[in-house]
């Protein structure tokens, strides 16, 4: 038998491993620049719709409680009442908030030093005055999306982006909101990539076993 030139035995191996290394890179590239920005873009707009839900149940309690009482002020202090107890999320800490157009704080759970007080001056690091821009968004539209920074952790000196969803009820004046931190959703990304990163990684070493095998088989043979 004729020996195999090395040059044609090197022919066979890159025809043997061109086609799964293409496939590998391929499925690498498709994680990360099509998996991984659709699947950020859908949490968050997941998150959004938690938002709008949250929201909208807390529009529905004062509904109830403005059938509920003939006297409008205790109807809202009932309903303030009912909404600063209110805790939702992973670890029982989300909540809500409630000003009204002046814009006043009615209700913020954690800040209860700002209840009573105008806030329409009230911003964040960047200069945005949330809650201006949040009696702002619910004039124009009836509700919407505000972007800001707000404290996390009870430190004052730490900030985080946030994300918050308001929504007028017009009988009584109040806009009701209440917000995500941008990096709890990040940090919820992060762990979705890692996890398709082992995927990937256990893909990638399945798919080099094979290969090492038929380099073997070809070699013998």
């Amino acid at each position: 038998m004729r020996p195999i030139h090395p040059y044609h035995q090197r022919s066979a191996v890159v025809r043997l491993i061109a086609p799964p290394l293409i496939a590998i890179a391929l499925f690498v590239v498709g994680i990360w620049g099509l998996i991984l920005p659709a699947t950020e873009a859908a949490l968050l707009e997941r998150k959004r719709e938690t938002l709008r839900a949250i929201v909208a149940s807390a529009i529905s309690l004062c509904e109830r409680h403005q059938r509920a009482e003939a006297d409008g002020a205790r109807a809202q202090a009932l309903a303030a009442a009912d909404l600063r107890a209110l805790r939702y999320g992973e670890a029982n800490k989300d909540y809500l908030w409630v000003i009204d157009a002046t814009p006043r704080m009615i209700v913020h759970p954690y800040r209860p030093d700002l209840e009573g007080q105008e806030v329409g001056a009230h911003a964040d690091p960047d200069g945005v005055r949330l809650f201006a821009a949040s009696v702002a968004r619910v004039h124009d539209a009836g509700e919407g999306f505000v972007h800001y920074r707000w404290q996390k952790a009870d430190d004052a000196a730490h900030t985080a982006p946030k994300l918050s969803f308001v929504r007028g009820f017009a009988p009584w004046g109040w806009v009701v909101g209440s917000g995500i931190y941008l990096d709890d959703v990040h940090a919820e990304l992060a762990r979705t990539t890692r996890t398709l990163g082992w995927i990937a990684g256990g893909v990638a070493a399945v798919v080099a076993a094979l290969v090492a095998l038929g380099l073997r088989q070809g070699w013998a043979s």
